[in-house]
């Protein structure tokens, strides 16, 4: 019963804490207060930017040839080698899967604000590079 009571006056005082922060950070925001964040960088992350700004990719070719710009790319970040066998083969495809997993979400957006863009002459998608990266 007591360890119990503890367990709630502690969970209470937590949130209270919780609540306080969330009040005090937009307070910080609102003065114009520069909000600085420190993280260390990702030592093995190689990332390539793909340009597709010359492509309309309305069209189906257009896309393929983004996706020959991609798929070069992936190759690139993850090492691929020419008659590599066994485990290095293992290490590429599982490095490759892994890096089309990020980009196809990328080249969707990227065909989805291409078509917004030649039916309403605007989109709501923001441009962006698409980032190829590998670990």
């Amino acid at each position: 019963m007591i360890a119990r009571s503890i367990f709630v006056k502690t969970a209470v005082l937590a949130s209270a804490l919780a609540a306080s922060l969330a009040v005090l950070a937009p307070t910080a925001l609102a003065q114009g207060q520069p909000v600085v964040v420190y993280a260390q960088p990702i030592e093995d992350l190689q990332t390539i930017r793909v340009p597709y700004g010359d492509l309309d990719l309305v069209l189906a070719s257009e896309q393929k040839v983004l996706n020959r710009r991609v798929s070069g790319a992936v190759r690139k970040v993850c090492g691929f080698q020419h008659g590599a066998q066994g485990f290095a083969d293992r290490g590429y495809f599982r490095c490759a899967s892994d890096s089309w997993d990020e980009a196809r979400p990328q080249i969707d957006r990227a065909i989805e604000r291409a078509r917004e863009i030649a039916l309403n002459g605007t989109s709501t998608i923001a441009a962006a590079p698409i980032r190829v990266s590998a670990r």
